[in-house]
């Protein structure tokens, strides 16, 4: 159970606490319109340091900092809206790890059945809201993230040939979701979402793309591009404020990307390495 926790603990916080604090203090120096020293001596930056460097007191991270992309009329201040996942996934995975502790080598079944459950009961709540509003974020994600771990357990029964009938199922649960897109029936396509969602990331995950192959081979640059990805685009749009969409695509991709490269190589690489010793 230990090394459990160490590794998502590893995982997850090193490299957010950087992202974090490049945000503040690279980004935030060079782009709020307050003076140097006011933004410094501002509460609030330290408030945001805290509270998303941690997640240990809100499930809502801080998306503020002072003077920070006041012009961007598309997200307003909104420096890290990324950040959203991170404080639910940090209590899922101590909730699974209790599990784990609890039912020991039943752990397999009980997550299995916690998943099923847990979907039936999303899919109930959506239609008659016997939650109230403010659960249902709770249960979407809980539900997809258990879905998620079920696929751990049942990765010897979950068959990816990618043939016709693969890329068939695909193209037919595309259809369904724009179909229901267009109908703007946000009921169905959120349980549809739901059911699909983890089999659709494990199947681009899995895709066999040799190209793919020696790219991941090289690093995992996917949590980086993640946790700074929505600061960088922020700090684009106050920069260049009338780039079209595609070169604002390449130039956001590109920083991110080198970001991300940066990360991986050395803070998450070298600080999983860690892991071993518990």
């Amino acid at each position: 159970m230990l090394q459990f926790f160490a590794a998502r603990i590893l995982r997850i916080y090193p490299a957010l606490i950087v992202s974090v604090f490049f945000t503040v203090f690279i980004i935030g120096t060079i782009y709020t319109t307050n003076s140097l020293t006011n933004y410094l001596l501002n509460a609030d930056i330290y408030i945001y340091i805290i509270k998303n460097a941690t997640f240990l007191f809100s499930l809502t991270p801080e998306y503020y900092l002072p003077g920070m992309f006041e012009s961007n009329l598309n997200h307003s201040t909104t420096i890290n809206a990324s950040l959203w996942s991170l404080p639910w996934e940090t209590r899922l995975y101590l909730i699974l790890g209790i599990l784990a502790f609890v039912f020991n080598h039943k752990i397999s079944k009980s997550v299995i059945i916690i998943a099923i459950c847990s979907y039936l009961f999303y899919m109930l709540n959506y239609w008659f809201n016997f939650t109230g509003q403010n659960l249902q974020t709770f249960i979407r994600v809980f539900t997809l993230f258990f879905i998620g771990s079920s696929f751990f357990f049942l990765k010897d029964k979950i068959v990816m040939n990618y043939n016709r009938k693969d890329f068939f199922f695909i193209t037919l649960s595309l259809v369904i979701y724009f179909i229901l897109l267009i109908l703007e029936d946000k009921k169905l396509l959120f349980i549809f979402y739901n059911l699909t969602l983890g089999y659709f990331v494990l199947y681009l995950a899995y895709f066999p793309s040799k190209n793919l192959i020696k790219f991941n081979n090289i690093g995992d640059y996917s949590y980086g591009l993640y946790i700074y990805s929505f600061p960088i685009q922020q700090a684009i749009c106050v920069s260049l404020p009338n780039m079209n969409l595609i070169p604002f695509f390449i130039v956001s991709f590109s920083i991110t990307l080198i970001c991300a490269i940066l990360s991986w190589h050395f803070i998450e690489k070298p600080c999983l390495k860690m892991k071993t010793k518990f």
